[in-house]
């Protein structure tokens, strides 16, 4: 039964994740009732990696006509997230969008061969949580699946393992594999094929080892560098080899968290990010202040992250010259915050929440 009902869920993942190219991501929630915190989670990923759809079987029941657990109806919740740095309308503009397109890729049956001989009920529509450059659509859908048609036509694999062994395989025995690129329909492949699919890919990884068909009159010469792809005992290396290494090196620095803890904070304070991609601020701030991009700021298209630990006493005003785009509401009553700033692409967006 469960076998099944994830067999559906990875049908639709498959179907959305091909069918609706605004959405960069399609993950399975298995949570209960959505909170607060996960709507947090959300903003944060929609800031990192674009749109996406959450997909949710929330209830599964026996049909009406009373068979046992060969029918059953399915109700797929799909929950649309997007995100705007414009405004609220064009936020709730793109989720609806994102919703109406699932809904139009799910509806042709055949992209999901679970309900190929199955009628959708009315779907339903609702907005699940809206701030002011997020919103998240839900999308409901059911219809009545028969597990019996679903085992044949999806090759649901067989959750028993065999209880006889054969070692070692022969060439011509077969192993069972489910065709991502026909619908995952069960075919076979051979031992044989396998092993010849190997070979190709780890030649193209390793270098072969030679061994010299023919032997001096002792039989004791030696297996040389170049037999087995080494390189001789004495060599140069050329001109890119040191500036390679450094290469590597600046990269290794640059991934390590840098961490700086000015204290209070002036009038003004701009992010050094010159020592790290990755960056830990802690400071206080109980006057007027304007936040920067200092020295060292990745380019636009380079990844970067910055934690910042801000207690605010009193009722400072606080400039964000920094952000672009803010996935929360900025902080602004006194408190401690922890705000993170994540640069994708060429805009910095912003995320806070209050430390109790």
């Amino acid at each position: 039964m469960s076998n099944a009902l994830a067999e559906i869920r990875t049908q639709v993942q498959a179907a959305l994740a091909a069918g609706v190219p605004a959405a960069k991501w399609a993950d399975v929630y298995d949570g209960e009732d959505w909170n607060d915190e996960d709507f947090k989670t959300i903003r944060s990923r929609i800031a990192m990696k674009g749109a996406g759809i959450y997909v949710r079987l929330p209830t599964v029941q026996p049909d009406a006509d009373g068979a046992a657990f060969d029918h059953v109806e399915v109700y797929i919740q799909l929950l649309c997230c997007a995100a705007a740095a414009a405004d609220r309308e064009t936020a709730a503009a793109a989720a609806e969008a994102l919703a109406w397109s699932a809904y139009e890729t799910l509806r042709d049956a055949g992209k999901v061969p679970a309900f190929m001989h199955c009628r959708w009920m009315l779907p339903q529509f609702g907005t699940e949580h809206q701030s002011a450059n997020c919103t998240i659509v839900s999308l409901t859908m059911g219809s009545a699946v028969d597990l019996a048609d679903l085992d044949e036509s999806t090759s649901t694999p067989d959750t028993e393992l065999p209880t006889l062994a054969k070692s070692p395989p022969v060439d011509a025995d077969r192993l069972t594999l489910w065709d991502s690129a026909a619908g995952w329909a069960r075919k076979y492949v051979a031992w044989s094929v396998v092993k010849s699919t190997l070979k190709t890919y780890f030649d193209g990884l390793y270098a072969g080892i030679v061994h010299a068909a023919r032997h001096a009159s002792a039989g004791a010469d030696p297996v040389t560098p170049a037999a087995i792809g080494a390189a001789e005992s004495g060599h140069d290396h050329d001109s890119d080899y040191d500036a390679l290494g450094a290469a590597a090196a600046a990269q290794g620095n640059a991934l390590t968290p840098a961490e700086y803890s000015p204290g209070a904070l002036g009038s003004t304070y701009a992010v050094d990010w010159s020592a790290s991609r990755q960056v830990q601020l802690l400071g206080t701030v109980s006057s007027a202040l304007e936040l920067t991009k200092g020295a060292g700021w990745p380019a636009a298209g380079n990844m970067a992250y910055v934690l910042l630990r801000l207690t605010i006493s009193g009722t400072p005003t606080i400039t964000w010259t920094v952000v672009d785009a803010w996935t929360s509401d900025a902080p602004a009553a006194a408190g401690t915050y922890l705000v993170h700033l994540r640069q994708v692409g060429g805009t910095v967006y912003a995320s806070a929440e209050e430390v109790q």
